[in-house]
């Protein structure tokens, strides 16, 4: 969890613009939200986007913030009187982390683009908390806040969700198939092949058994093929 810091954005009092499913995690994407010290910190900073990530516990934490945040005018005028030099206008991106750190990695007017920060700030986030799934937008539903969002929420199954379930059934009924309609072969007395074919287990015509090496490597197809489409989906 994020220790607290009145520099830090107040989510509880801004409505997403944007909610992306990210892993096991939920990443909200707020739009010029007041530092929660607002008074005490006003001309200070002045956050142009923020990309909050929470677990989806009953009790979510907050994990990881990426900012777009801009030197506020109070704090480029005392940056000037102290240095003498002036503050950049362009946005920092910045990240508040679980140790309590607030670090800057650096200005440019890309941090001022919704979409380039967006992109680049869950990038971040993936790796800061090395989640493997990409970013799956979802709705955001209207009226409701960043502190009301809820473990159920994560839970409406995706497009890739649905097709994955539907891939593991679809290979578990062609087994369960290729199981109860097996390749049989029968041989003559000299040992050849005379007869090879599928039939229901329980009504084999006579003479032949189950071709089980036929059967074993069918089950091994069907298993790397949808090992592979598995995987296909994931990555989409």
């Amino acid at each position: 969890m994020i220790p607290f810091s009145p520099s830090m954005p107040d989510i509880t009092k801004s409505d997403p613009i944007r909610v992306f499913r990210l892993g096991s995690h939920l990443a909200l994407l707020l739009e010029k939200p007041k530092p929660i010290a607002e008074g005490a910190a006003a001309g200070m900073i002045d956050f142009v986007y923020v990309l909050v990530v929470m677990t989806t516990t009953k009790q979510p934490d907050l994990v990881c913030i990426v900012t777009s945040e801009k030197s506020g005018k109070e704090l480029r005028k005392m940056a000037k009187e102290t240095t003498g030099l002036d503050q950049s206008l362009h946005p920092f991106l910045c990240i508040f982390d679980q140790t309590g750190g607030h670090h800057n990695l650096g200005d440019s007017s890309d941090w001022e683009d919704q979409d380039k920060f967006t992109t680049r700030a869950l990038e971040i986030a993936r790796e800061r908390l090395g989640i493997q799934a990409l970013p799956v937008e979802m709705e955001v539903i209207e009226g409701k806040n960043s502190s009301s969002y809820f473990k159920a929420d994560m839970n409406k199954p995706t497009t890739q969700d649905r097709l994955r379930s539907l891939l593991i059934f679809s290979v578990a009924v062609t087994v369960a198939a290729m199981m109860f309609f097996p390749p049989y072969i029968g041989y003559d007395r000299f040992g050849r092949v005379w007869k090879v074919g599928y039939a229901f287990i329980f009504d084999l015509p006579s003479n032949v058994s189950v071709n089980v090496t036929q059967l074993i490597v069918q089950w091994i197809g069907v298993l790397i093929i949808g090992g592979i489409l598995s995987l296909l989906l994931k990555r989409e």
